[in-house]
């Protein structure tokens, strides 16, 4: 399972207050009306009071006001930290190999077998990754840096 930490400094999307610019029945302006603890919309002319959702930055989806997370959007951001951690994670047990091998601590088969499962590991997860991020739409960051003015 991946980190919060990690899901969260991922997410590309918030959830901001979505509020309703006219009354639904009367077509009367709302205003904001503290009722039961929360924040509402009210109607001045009949009244009827809504409830204040949330809607998702990227999916447009609307929510509890409560609610501080996408579902959907959630679950494609765990997925793609899953992919990279599992990425670092491989990269790093690459390293380690290859330092306990210089060391001799290891023997060349047992290194080259562990390399391979590593390496392996390290494409299908790349390749996973890609196939979400494409779903997603998320694009690789530009490889040259941009001039400062």
């Amino acid at each position: 399972m991946v980190e919060l930490e990690e899901i969260v400094a991922r997410r590309d999307y918030r959830l901001k207050p979505f509020f309703l610019k006219r009354c639904k029945d009367c077509n009367g302006l709302l205003v904001l009306l503290r009722h039961h603890g929360t924040i509402s919309q009210w109607c001045g002319s009949c009244r009827l009071i809504y409830p204040i959702k949330r809607e998702c930055t990227y999916c447009k989806k609307l929510y509890e006001f409560d609610d501080l997370d996408c579902i959907d959007c959630d679950k494609v951001i765990t997925e793609i930290a899953a992919f990279e951690v599992c990425i670092e994670d491989n990269e790093k047990t690459l390293r380690r190999l290859s330092r306990k091998h210089k060391r001799g601590d290891i023997p060349e088969t047992i290194f080259l077998n562990q390399r391979q499962i590593c390496q392996e590991e390290i494409l299908k997860c790349k390749e996973e990754l890609e196939k979400v991020k494409e779903i997603r739409r998320i694009e690789k960051p530009s490889e040259s840096p941009t001039q400062k003015q």
